[in-house]
C-alpha cells in the first residue's frame, strides 16, 4: 500500500476496501450468526458483495484523486441516511493491536529510512 502522500489508484482502493471488509465486517459476531445458521452461505455472500461495492464506491469519492471536488456532493448525499441514534465510533479493542504494530513499524520504518 502506498504511503499516504501517494494518491491511491483504483487497485489501491479496491485492496484497501477488501480488507476494510474483511477486517471490519466479515469477522464480527456476524460470522458468528451465519456459523449458527442465522444467515445462510447465499445471504452472506450477498451482504459481503452490497457492503464491498457500498464501501468501494465511498472509499472512490474520498481517496481517488479522480473524484477530487465531488466529496462535498458526495458526503450530503449520504447525510440524508444518517444513522440517528447510532453510538459514537469508538476505537475497537480488537483491531488496538493493530495500531500499535503500525506505530512501532512505522517507527522502526523511519529510523531505517533516514539511515
Amino acid at each position: 500500500m502506498p504511503s499516504t502522500n501517494t494518491p491511491l489508484n483504483d487497485q489501491d482502493i479496491a485492496d484497501l476496501t477488501f480488507m476494510l471488509v474483511f477486517n471490519c465486517v466479515q469477522t464480527t459476531s456476524l460470522a458468528d450468526v451465519q456459523a449458527s445458521g442465522g444467515i445462510s452461505a447465499a445471504e452472506m455472500k450477498t451482504i459481503n458483495t452490497e457492503v464491498t461495492d457500498r464501501l468501494y464506491t465511498a472509499l472512490q469519492y474520498i481517496l481517488n484523486p479522480l473524484h477530487d471536488g465531488d466529496w462535498d456532493k458526495f458526503k450530503d448525499l449520504l447525510a440524508h441516511a444518517y444513522p440517528e441514534g447510532w453510538p459514537r465510533p469508538d476505537h475497537n479493542p480488537e483491531l488496538l493491536p493493530i495500531e500499535s504494530w503500525l506505530q512501532k513499524d512505522q517507527a522502526s520504518f523511519s529510523r531505517v529510512k533516514q539511515s
